[in-house]
């Protein structure tokens, strides 16, 4: 008779095969939160000063002050935009 676990299959690699993995770099996830983590402390710095000039102004000013390698997605960028041209903080209250 056999000693073979059929659920020690369905767990995965154990540790000592997650020991011979390569070292990975940031993940997608990483990559994808760097904008928008970027977009927060620019939102926290320049929202109250922005706050109820035209819309298409604090765009442009948050696109200047946002650096280059780390832009948000456009819809991202304008829905901040609106926010703050309507006087609304990051949890939605005025």
């Amino acid at each position: 008779m056999s000693s073979h676990d059929p659920t020690s299959e369905a767990m995965g690699p154990t540790d000592d095969a997650r020991r011979h993995e390569p070292e990975r770099g940031p993940g997608l996830a990483d990559q994808e939160a760097e904008p928008t983590v970027a977009l927060q402390r620019v939102l926290r710095s320049v929202g109250e000063e922005l706050a109820g000039r035209p819309e298409e102004e604090v765009l442009a000013e948050l696109r200047r002050r946002l650096p280059e390698d780390s832009r948000p997605p456009e819809a991202n960028l304008r829905a901040a935009a609106t926010a703050i041209a309507e006087g609304r903080h990051e949890d939605g209250s005025r």
